[in-house]
């Protein structure tokens, strides 16, 4: 070349004989290479030697180039410092060779030689010392005619020696001799940047292959000078023995026959592993824990497919599924067994899709032919990967990903063998390769589905904690336009469809076709529905002969919470991993299966056979976070801001704790316990700790000009949890200052932050009550940031408290607590078997509106789970129940609460509920009943404004009462619903426990309307409890005296007990042992009264338009009174009348006394008495206290029929003479300009309630004690009566040896009591006593002087007193107010420790809900049996529960008895405002039907085209079109049509209509 090139520079040269010598040809051919493409079409013009010439220049510039760059790569390679081997044994290297029809024969030399890089890390001197440093390794195999393959490790960040340990171990398979490795150190820089800051290469021949591994110190070279880098690695040949697939008839571990290719019949004989095969077909189900090759942690997996002998161009493949770990493709595909063939197994190899550069492979797995069943059943199997697998099995060459480990995954596959004719009709319609979705549908089965009821699902609506349920159902390869829809059950977490015989539905089922799937949707009306699980029902389960199979299927769904929280996506785990079950579905399925027929009607459901969906009440998780250590801050920084997050598998709301703000590595967390729904299902809590959170600029001062702008219009912003209220401000100057700091803390809202690490919790075993302290080191995320790599075993630690209760709202430290669940008294079973009465407010406003939106309602008396449904109440909770197929079980805590039934009615207008009424059952009741079960019809008390709202029905806090019904009222909703509780009691604990040993809830006040009329009942009740203990012994002795037969055994017992009790204690009864003789009697007398009180609740109507004896006695009694009254009044004035006339005529005044002359001084002293507020028909009541009229005014408020009148007339009386006072006491007192100026006086709302609240609770304390021994609670009376007694003789038996040992004392001591009597009186004269005297006289005179003194002017005591005062004042505020200081300071510690002391005992109270308090002190007994104890109200709510009650065996009561004295003229009125109604609702209504058509369309994912079609009843249609004869050439229609379900013996369930839509049967509609 250069003698060519030295002749081609010289264009004069002549010839030489080295130009001469070259062969012509390869002059030829060389020289055009080397022109360029303008001199190639200029070629036949040029001259030939300056085309030579040109040539040879552009060859030495070639050839120069390379010499540098060779040069180059010399200076730049890299030294070996040390090297160490070891030996290893390694298989033996083989040769193979790959046929294929495009190239008839390729070879690959050492498919097994493997080898080994192991990255252990590097070390830096001099140079690169740069802050954030973030550095990582790239291996790079370059082989001959090979594909380079590049590999990277793990980022380390803030470290200049970065080490990675033996984590980082790659294998390159197929490395050749000829090879080699390219190693270069990076750092990632800004913006992006990524420099190479050192690099080497090391030949593959360097590398051992006997086996041997060499661990070598490399200096990389290095573009710095000064720079010096060390790389620590580990090389050598692979030893991993894994066996190849495919290899000498292996076809992987799950196989015992693995290298046989035979079988055994029946009778013993051998038969090979394509006999009695035709045709296959192979459903590649799904696949989990790949290998993910791609760096976003992922693949983008297809599996290819085929017979091990089959090339690769008759492989098929599956459709790509991107991003994921667990892919799920559902492809079938049809393979023909040919005649003559040598097929052995079906092999599966699974790869990654990648668009920039060659496919990765995955692994591969195989079914051998002889494990196919023959008879019809479906091979299902799950195999996993091989790494290695024999090229002539599967049709090319698959080499492993570097950072593949030996396990690969798992490939799920199903595999049914077709025979015979099945065989020959199915390659007759269905084309062999993939099989489409709608395919084979001229060999359609019929598929029967029920859907009845579903369970324990997830809170998805935020507001009720419900879910608004429906389900798509469609068959595993059917199209994506075939598919049915349930109808939908609104706001319940355990909806039943069609009264638990199930919405039925009829299906395809093509060949191919294994499952049923089932999707169950969250509807949303105002944006797209949620998707809450995924479940399975595989069809060979099912019996042969078509019968229905009750099934419970979990259902799956995707945990995105768990996700974000362990750095993946839905990724990261198996769509069917047990931690993903969000709730159970419960389906009957039917459907037939060679050599049955097929059956095109689904089976008939028997009336017994209907599903009762029986569930628990929700637990609730309570999780608090408590300290944290070794937290790892980034860039060396001594605090940061750090926020705890938790997810439960079951809840679909991430929970996030409060940001901790500048914390170290180690930090203890503020109080706050977090409240997380939990069903039986729940099994992890996933727990992840987020740092390095900054504050959002300017997020504090918008904050806090949102909560001044809401204290300027009088709001202010409450700390509500997850829920912000708002509530009203209370002007209080007391308050604690620690709760606006801690607010003030609150306003900066934060940056998503880092996320640390995370932990797992098992809550599976966690049962209520239980509190467990975990200590928990973190783990690293899947996806986590470079600089958190190297800290993956040292994230951290934290330490977190769980516990598990049943109340809803969460204690306020569970430091606190033993327990956070009360022991429960036992279980109860509720079932609401029927509600009946009057029509709702929907159904009575718009019905021909519903007609033409088609949701007619059957008409049937049965309201229950059409109209109405009711929401059960107890301890605070509260459940949602739909049909009458539901049966709730749930333990009560509180043995005198109650459980409360809300009656609650869908209101369309306003897309919300409404409460028709509510029932309330006392715990005791049910307790005290009959084989401890109730099966009655139950009254549904409706709302009243004056006497119980919905809002108080609503609110646990509230008792409910049932109150006098009027029977003059159109306006009410009547009903009665049946309802069945049973009560199983627990073991645990006695009864008595129960009532005393238990802590109480919290109390319950009754509704207190916002009037004067309100205030005033309470008064009554405070004047019933103070009348109480007169009535009770008055009470007594009536029945002794009237009932002398039912009265003997008690008064023999009081006879017995009186008489034992005199003759042991004698004299010591009259004055010790006195409580322990009034105590009984005062139970006796409680006893005795019952029975009266009895009397007179039986007789007591629950109308208040009828009247009982009693009543109506009291009545006429008192008009009878006021009668007596006015005619004594009357004849007292005719009586003075006359008397003053009689003294006028004495005293010679010209006067008559005749009658009417008296009669006219009688109206004139009644006027008089009435302008005084004084009523005639009142006694006449002499008081030294307070004069005649004032009481006569009290009189008048309490019995008057109308007292709004008088107390407005009181209450101008009243603001007349403050007028008057402050007219006579000048501008002293009061300015009225400061009045005006500051906005006039506060108006104060809810004055009446506040008052009437604090009377209702003075007669609650007054009124318990008196009924605890009147045996209104029979169980707790008989348990406070014992311990009362017993603790009342223990505290006498303690006074008599008080007293007899202060006797003994007295009688044989020196000192006598009376000499300290007289110690007394004269140590006040004693000299030693006027200095202590003067000190408190100078304290008095302090506290007078500046506590009165300031505001107003009083004398001194004395001289002395007032000088002692000033010398005080002065040594406190001398020295720069030193001592003022310290004093602030005391009384300060003084203060905040009251206020904790406060705060403590708030807590402690609160956390009774929680705590199991059983107390061994006596005393505590008797307080929580005041606190049981039932009151007036209680009593009178039981007795009108049971006069309305009916026996559940008898027919529902008629409601027309509550309006039988209704008045024309108000139900006029009525009907006359409901037709207004109607008239407004019409339009309304109308204007809805776009919407309504919308709504149809997007609850069930259809276009516009699909939603009209539901609409027009396009299902008839569809049948008439079924009905045509199909012509030659055509295409089948589906074998089936709209379904109707048969039910026996009645016709309860409505049928489900199929909704299966095909392509052709559209467009033939459209046209129709």
């Amino acid at each position: 070349m250069r003698a060519i090139g030295e002749t081609l520079d010289d264009p004069d040269a002549s010839t030489s004989s080295a130009v001469d010598g070259l062969d012509r040809d390869v002059l030829e051919r060389l020289v055009p290479t080397l022109l360029p493409r303008r001199a190639r079409r200029d070629e036949a013009v040029e001259a030939p030697e300056r085309v030579k010439k040109r040539a040879m220049r552009k060859m030495n510039r070639a050839s120069a180039k390379k010499r540098k760059k060779v040069k180059k790569d010399r200076n730049m390679r890299a030294r070996v410092l040390t090297a160490a081997f070891s030996k290893d044994e390694v298989p033996k290297e083989k040769e193979k060779r790959l046929k294929s029809e495009t190239d008839k024969e390729k070879r690959i030399v050492d498919p097994s030689d493997d080898m080994e890089v192991i990255i252990h890390g590097l070390e830096t001197y001099k140079a690169f010392k740069t802050h954030h440093k973030k550095t990582y390794v790239q291996v790079t195999w370059k082989g001959r005619r090979q594909t380079r393959r590049k590999v990277k490790t793990f980022r380390r960040e803030n470290t200049d020696n970065p080490q990675w340990g033996s984590g980082e171990k790659f294998t390159f398979p197929n490395c050749s001799p000829h090879g080699k490795f390219v190693i270069k150190v990076k750092e990632a820089r800004s913006l992006g940047m990524k420099v190479v800051v050192g690099r080497a290469t090391i030949p593959s021949v360097v590398i051992p292959r006997d086996g041997t591994k060499v661990r070598l110190r490399i200096a990389l070279l290095t573009r710095r000078k000064k720079a010096k880098v060390e790389l620590v690695a580990t090389l050598g040949k692979s030893n991993q023995t894994e066996p190849t697939l495919g290899d000498n008839g292996h076809w992987g571990n799950a196989w015992t026959n693995g290298g046989n290719g035979t079988n055994e019949d029946g009778d013993g004989t051998a038969r090979s592993a394509r006999d009695g095969l035709d045709a296959i077909i192979v459903n590649v189900v799904s696949a989990r824990d790949i290998f993910a090759s791609d760096a976003s942690g992922t693949s983008d997996a297809y599996v290819k497919c085929g017979f091990d002998t089959a090339p690769i161009e008759r492989r098929y493949k599956t459709q790509v599924v991107k991003r994921t770990r667990y892919p799920m493709w559902n492809d079938r595909f049809l393979m023909r067994i040919e005649p003559g063939g040598d097929e052995h197994a079906i092999v599966f190899t699974v790869w990654d899709k990648d668009v920039f550069s060659g496919d990765d492979f995955i692994g591969a797995a195989a079914i051998p032919l002889e494990v196919i069943p023959r008879n019809g059943d479906v091979c299902d199997v799950e195999l996993p990967l091989n790494r290695k697998v024999d090229p002539n099995v599967s049709g090319e060459f698959c080499w492993m990903h570097p950072r593949a480990t030996s396990d690969c995954g798992v490939i799920r596959v199903q595999a049914h063998a077709v025979v015979g004719e099945e065989a020959a009709k199915v390659l007759e319609v269905v084309k062999l390769g993939k099989i489409g979705r709608a395919d084979g549908t001229k060999l359609a089965r019929s598929v029967h589905v029920a859907v009845v009821a579903a369970r324990q699902l997830f809170h998805v609506d935020a507001g009720g904690g419900t879910c608004d349920a429906f389900t798509y159902i469609r068959m595993d390869n059917a199209p994506k336009n075939e598919f049915c829809r349930t109808e939908t059950i609104l706001n319940t977490l355990h909806p039943v469809w069609k009264e638990g015989i199930g919405q039925v539905f009829t299906l395809i089922s093509r060949p191919g076709c294994s499952s049923i799937i089932f999707d169950l949707y969250d509807r949303n009306t105002f944006s797209s529905k949620v998707l809450m699980g995924r479940a399975q029902v595989s069809l060979i389960d099912l019996p042969a002969d078509g019968s229905w199979a009750t099934i419970t299927t979990p259902l799956y769904g995707m945990d995105a919470n768990r996700n974000t929280l362990v750095g993946g996506d839905d990724s990261s785990s198996p769509w069917n991993s047990p931690d993903r079950v969000k709730g159970d579905l419960i389906v009957r399925v039917s459907a037939t299966r060679a050599p049955h027929e097929n059956i095109s009607e689904p089976p008939i459901i028997s009336e017994n056979d209907r599903y009762v969906n029986q569930h628990d009440t929700t637990k609730y998780l309570y999780v608090q976070a408590l300290e944290c250590k070794k937290l790892p801050i980034r860039h060396l920084k001594l605090s940061t801001n750090a926020q705890i997050r938790m997810a439960l598998n079951t809840h679909r709301q991430m929970i996030y704790g409060e940001v901790q703000q500048n914390v170290t590595s180690d930090f203890v967390f503020d109080t706050q316990v977090s409240c997380i729904p939990k069903t039986s299902l729940s099994t992890t809590l996933t727990v992840q700790m987020v740092g390095e959170m900054k504050p959002i600029y300017g997020s504090a001062t918008c904050t806090k000009f949102t909560r001044k702008t809401l204290h300027w219009f009088g709001w202010s912003r409450g700390h509500g949890g997850a829920s912000e209220q708002y509530v009203a401000i209370d002007d209080d100057e007391s308050g604690d200052e620690g709760d606006a700091a801690e607010f003030e803390d609150g306003d900066h809202k934060f940056s998503s932050g880092n996320a640390i690490g995370y932990a797992q919790i098992s809550v599976k075993d966690l049962k209520p009550g239980d509190i467990v302290k975990h200590k928990l080191k973190l783990c690293p995320l899947v996806k986590t940031k470079s600089w958190l790599r190297a800290l993956e075993d040292d994230l951290g630690e934290i330490e977190v408290l769980v516990g598990c209760g049943y109340a809803k709202d969460a204690p306020k430290d569970l430091r606190k607590v033993d327990h956070v669940a009360r022991r429960a008294i036992g279980k109860f079973s509720m079932n609401i078997v029927s509600v009946v009465g009057d029509k709702t407010p929907y159904q009575r406003v718009a019905p021909l509106i519903d007609n033409v939106l088609g949701s007619v309602h059957p008409s049937s008396n049965e309201m229950f789970g059409k109209h109405v449904y009711a929401t059960i109440m107890w301890d605070g909770r509260e459940e949602h129940i739909k049909s009458s197929q539901e049966r709730f079980n749930f333990a009560v805590t509180e043995i005198a609460g109650d459980i409360r039934v809300l009656i609650r009615c869908p209101d369309k207008l306003s897309m919300s509920d409404q409460i028709l009424g509510v029932v309330s059952i006392p715990v005791t009741e049910i307790v005290a009943s009959k084989e401890k079960f109730i099966d009655a019809w139950f009254n549904i008390t409706p709302p009243n404004s004056m006497y119980l709202t919905a809002e108080d029905m609503a609110d646990a806090s509230r008792q409910v009462c049932v109150y006098p019904r009027s029977t003059k009222r159109p306006t009410d909703w009547q009903g009665y619903v049946r309802l069945k509780i049973s009560f199983e009691p627990s073991t645990s604990n006695s009864e008595w426990q129960w009532y005393l040993q238990q802590a109480p809830l919290m109390g319950r006040t009754p509704h207190i309307p916002d009037t004067i009329d309100g205030v005033l009942q309470s008064l009554q009740r405070v004047v019933e409890s103070i009348l109480m203990p007169f009535k009770t012994i008055t009470r007594a002795a009536i029945f002794m005296s009237v009932c002398p037969k039912e009265s003997r055994t008690p008064k023999m017992l009081w006879i017995t007990y009186h008489t034992v009790c005199c003759v042991a204690f004698e004299g010591e009864i009259l004055s010790t042992f006195m409580l322990l003789w009034i105590i009984p009697g005062l139970m006796f007398c409680g006893y005795c009264s019952r029975f009266v009180v009895d009397d007179l609740e039986r007789i007591a109507s629950p109308f208040e338009s009828k009247l009982d004896d009693a009543e109506e006695i009291r009545r006429q009694v008192h008009d009878m009174a006021k009668k007596r009254n006015r005619k004594m009044r009357k004849f007292r004035d005719e009586i003075l009348e006359r008397i003053k006339l009689e003294k006028l005529q004495n005293k010679g005044r010209a006067v008559r006394i005749t009658r009417e002359v008296v009669d006219m001084g009688v109206q004139r002293r009644r006027a008089k008495r009435a302008r005084m507020g004084v009523d005639d028909e009142l006694p006449t009541i002499t008081s030294m206290f307070m004069p005649q009229h004032f009481i006569n005014h009290i009189v008048a408020v309490l019995t008057s029929a109308n007292p709004a009148e008088i107390v407005l007339r009181l209450i101008q009386k009243i603001v007349w003479n403050l007028l008057k006072v402050l007219k006579s006491a000048g501008s002293t007192i009061v300015r009225i300009d400061q009045v005006i100026s500051s906005g006039g006086p506060k108006l104060m709302p809810g004055v009446c309630t506040l008052v009437g609240a604090n009377l209702e609770t003075t007669a609650d304390n007054l009124d318990r004690p008196i009924r605890l021994l009147t045996y209104d609670d029979p169980k707790l009376t008989k348990y406070f009566s014992l311990l009362l007694v017993a603790f009342t003789f223990a505290m006498c038996c303690v006074l008599l040896a008080l007293k007899k040992c202060i006797r003994f004392i007295d009688s044989y001591s020196v000192l006598r009591l009376w000499h300290a009597l007289w110690l007394v009186g004269v140590a006040p004269v004693l000299p030693f006593s006027s200095g202590p005297l003067l000190r408190a006289s100078t304290y008095v005179e302090y506290v007078i002087q500046l506590i009165v003194g300031l505001y107003v002017p009083v004398q001194p005591l004395s001289l002395q007193t007032i000088a002692a005062v000033r010398d005080s004042l002065e040594n406190e505020l001398k020295d720069d107010y030193k001592r003022l200081r310290e004093l602030v300071q005391r009384q300060m510690n003084i203060e905040i420790e009251r206020r904790t002391k406060l705060s403590n005992k708030k807590t402690d109270d609160l956390q009774k809900r929680f705590s199991n308090n059983s107390r061994i002190n006596p005393l505590g007994w008797l307080a929580y049996a005041h606190s049981r104890a039932p009151t007036s109200l209680t009593r009178t709510h039981a007795h009108r529960t049971r006069a309305f009650m009916v026996p559940g065996d008898q027919n529902p009561p008629n409601v027309s008895v509550f309006r039988k004295d209704v008045d024309v003229g108000r139900a006029t009125l009525h009907l006359f405002s409901e037709l207004i109604m109607f008239a407004i609702d019409v339009p309304i209504r109308a204007m809805s039907v776009p919407y309504r058509v919308a709504s149809i369309a997007s609850a069930a994912s259809l276009n516009v085209y699909d939603g009209w079609v539901r609409f027009t009843a396009f299902n008839w249609v569809r049948s008439k079109e079924r009905k045509r004869d199909v012509g030659v050439g055509k295409r089948e229609l589906l074998p089936f049509g709209s379904r109707k379900v048969s039910v026996q013996p009645t016709a309860r369930a409505t049928s489900g209509v199929v909704d299966v839509v095909d392509d052709d049967i559209g467009e033939r509609s459209v046209r129709a």
